[in-house]
């Protein structure tokens, strides 16, 4: 007897693997992981293809992942919850830089006249560090390992900084 997904499982499941590039459920359930910071296991991905979700947030990101849902896909499915959820996530990511992130580049500029090169180019990796795939655990390892060499670094630059000034 085969059972039957609840729509927003359906279409999920039916969006993810009609994608042009293949998407498996490992790599979507990464992928989502990645996205939210937060731990998202297979097995949770494979349960909410099976069996849907009440939560429209994780049906949000798991669209995200996908790539191919609209809001409009989760309104027509009776899912306007879901809909909403990722129409706030699109209007979020859409928006403008905030005041933080602008006063944040304008101390980062700031900060980045008065350090060497060689100081800023181990700054720069570090926020890169998220953005390269790897497993939480890994990323902080090399996070770890880079503010060690930032800290040696900016305690070499400050006593340099005093002997010129002496």
């Amino acid at each position: 007897m085969a059972t039957t997904r609840p729509p927003e499982a359906e279409l999920i499941h039916t969006r993810r693997i009609a994608r042009l590039e293949k998407l498996t459920v490992q790599e979507a359930a990464r992928r989502a992981e990645d996205l939210s910071g937060e731990r998202f296991a297979e097995s949770t991905w494979r349960l909410i293809e099976r069996d849907g979700s009440r939560i429209p947030g994780k049906l949000a990101l798991m669209a995200r992942v996908v790539g191919n849902i609209t809001p409009e896909d989760f309104d027509a499915i009776g899912r306007p919850d879901a809909g909403d959820a990722l129409r706030l996530d699109q209007q979020q990511r859409e928006a403008p830089p905030s005041v933080t992130d602008a006063v944040r580049a304008q101390i980062a500029e700031e900060f980045r006249s008065s350090m060497p090169d060689e100081l800023w180019e181990l700054a720069q990796a570090y926020s890169d560090i998220d953005q390269l795939d790897a497993s939480p655990e890994q990323r902080a390892a090399m996070k770890a390992a880079l503010r060690e060499h930032l800290a040696s670094g900016q305690r070499l630059h400050d006593s340099h900084l005093k002997m010129i000034k002496n």
